[in-house]
């Protein structure tokens, strides 16, 4: 039996990142549907705020 603890918590901390990066994926596209905009953006922070 207390080989099935570890294991059950492993289990559950991989099935919580696994919903959190399906939630992160999902909640992203949505708000950027164009990824231009995303390039752009990008573009920007790394030229110092120039468009």
């Amino acid at each position: 039996m207390d080989d099935l603890i570890p294991s059950m918590f492993a289990a559950a901390v991989g099935f919580a990142f696994v919903a959190l990066m399906i939630s992160w994926v999902v909640d992203a596209k949505p708000r950027n549907p164009n990824p231009a905009d995303a390039d752009d953006v990008a573009t920007r922070i790394l030229t110092g705020g120039a468009p």
